[in-house]
């Protein structure tokens, strides 16, 4: 595979789609698409469009490998979610299945969530809204178990993409790197397998969402990237969007709170809005677990997020609240995740 698309191929591809007319030529530029993907925005002569081709080996420096059919996966639950939040997903265009390719339509006048984090802004309404949006496709899904077919894991770990981007190179590397904790970390994993009952997007991440300023009263989000969506466990959508605010807050830890705050925000936003109570339930069952498990992970797995990299500070700082949190599972709730981040931050400002 090549590390960009040919403009040939593309060419040939849109018009395949009728996207495209034979006299017609297309500018393209990469949008990066991160480890695991090719993205490019592409323009025709009427209308711009992203296009996305997975990869086989992903851009890390371990060897690390996934089955591209995961971009199928992708395109049934924007197609899915289309249907329930049509003004929060890119519209499907194409899918070439020769080339592993997905065409969507293109997002404009938009920021990426995780680069406004990153600039030290944490704004409770966009906090709250991919978190609402979050519970209206756990609820709605929840609530329709015959739309799971499409999304329902392969029998071998070795052909399904979230074993592959998700629980093998967070969770079980972990585990292997971390053996006084291997015994929790297989529990957790255990309780995650064992609770299949929504759609998951599984890399609900504020890097996947794009934010619309000033677009309404609420701002308006898009939702990327859903190529290890499955039906399983929404707790994980919920510790994942839940762990990038924490580790925001070691990142800008002298203004912490503010992360922190939004990380009890996005979580008390969840609970109200998702459908019915006890599902709510089910999720705060497994909640603290799997955030303690995925601080963990974005430190000694196999995708150290990348801002903390360098950071041998802020590096130890998540790793030693992970691992004492895993010394508390399963008595762990997610007020004590808050408290141990909290103290630890406190410890390095020489605040105790």
């Amino acid at each position: 595979m090549s590390e960009t698309l040919d403009k040939p191929l593309l060419q040939v591809v849109l018009q395949r789609h009728g996207l495209l007319q034979t006299d017609e030529e297309i500018q393209m530029r990469s949008l990066g698409g991160g480890v695991s993907n090719h993205v490019l925005l592409v323009e025709t002569p009427r209308q711009a469009l992203v296009i996305k081709q997975s990869l086989p080996k992903l851009r890390v420096a371990m060897d690390w490998y996934a089955d591209q059919s995961r971009i199928w996966r992708e395109r049934d639950y924007l197609r899915l979610v289309q249907t329930i939040l049509p003004a929060n997903v890119p519209h499907v265009l194409f899918s070439d299945d020769e080339h592993y390719l997905l065409g969507m339509s293109a997002v404009s006048h938009s920021v990426m969530w995780k680069q406004l984090l990153l600039d030290g802004q944490c704004d409770p309404e966009i906090v709250g809204e991919a978190a609402r949006l979050l519970a209206v496709i756990h609820s709605y899904t929840y609530q329709h178990p015959e739309l799971a077919d499409p999304f329902r894991r392969k029998l071998l770990r070795s052909q399904d993409s979230f074993e592959q981007l998700r629980i093998d190179p967070y969770l079980r590397t972990i585990a292997r790197r971390h053996p006084d904790r291997a015994a929790t970390i297989d529990t957790i994993i255990r309780a995650m397998e064992a609770n299949v009952i929504a759609l998951v997007h599984g890399d609900y991440s504020p890097k996947n969402i794009l934010a619309r300023i000033g677009a309404g009263p609420t701002p308006a989000l898009t939702i990327l990237d859903a190529e290890v969506a499955h039906w399983g466990d929404p707790t994980f959508d919920v510790a994942f969007c839940i762990n990038h605010l924490l580790l925001k807050a070691v990142y800008h830890h002298p203004n912490a709170i503010l992360f922190l705050t939004g990380a009890e925000h996005f979580w008390q936003t969840y609970q109200l809005a998702v459908q019915p109570p006890g599902l709510a339930e089910a999720v705060s069952e497994r909640l603290s677990g799997q955030v303690a498990a995925l601080l963990l992970a974005r430190i000694d797995g196999k995708s150290p997020v990348e801002y903390l990299v360098g950071d041998t500070t802020g590096q130890t700082l998540v790793r030693n609240a992970a691992r004492a949190l895993l010394a508390r599972y399963p008595v762990l709730t997610f007020a004590q995740i808050i408290d141990e981040v909290k103290a630890r931050l406190n410890s390095v400002d020489g605040r105790q």
